[in-house]
């Protein structure tokens, strides 16, 4: 295995983990031990689903990746379109000021979903894409964007 596809896997587990982790801190604190104000605590419970399915996505995919997994590899791609697109939903909606402060610092996270796109996509021939239908492509992608939808919060709307 190479060492990349172990480090995105590593790196998938531990975003996982800490997907878990901030949902048990903001349950127990009821969002106050993690944010002041009162709308963004509203927000994080209301997220809290959300959070626990994410978290164990993340770490599912995580270890499927690292055991060199068909679907995991398509769950990581389409993981990283989507953290694409909502940090740049994000960022032009929410905080414009950023793009134009800090841009490097704003595009931080755009960097590491595109690399690991961009180096899973090198990688794809050792993960035997042929035998993968494109229902099961349709299916992974309803699992990551429903959840999505189904729970973003009023702050973003």
């Amino acid at each position: 295995m190479p060492r990349g596809i172990a480090l995105i896997s590593l790196y998938l587990m531990i975003s996982g983990l800490l997907s878990e982790i901030l949902l048990i801190l903001s349950v127990f604190s009821k969002g106050s031990a993690l944010f002041l104000s009162f709308l963004s605590r509203i927000d994080l419970l209301n997220l809290s689903p959300f959070l626990a399915f994410q978290g164990a996505i993340l770490v599912l995919a995580g270890i499927g990746l690292y055991q060199m997994r068909i679907w995991a590899y398509w769950a990581s791609i389409l993981n990283s379109i989507l953290n694409i697109a909502f940090s740049l939903y994000t960022m032009i909606n929410l905080y414009p000021f950023l793009l134009s402060e800090n841009p490097a610092y704003a595009l931080l996270p755009l960097g590491a979903d595109i690399l690991i796109i961009l180096y899973l996509y090198e990688k794809r021939k050792m993960f035997n894409l042929s035998n993968f239908s494109i229902q099961k492509i349709i299916m992974i992608i309803l699992i990551l964007l429903i959840p999505r939808a189904m729970f973003v919060p009023q702050s973003l709307m």
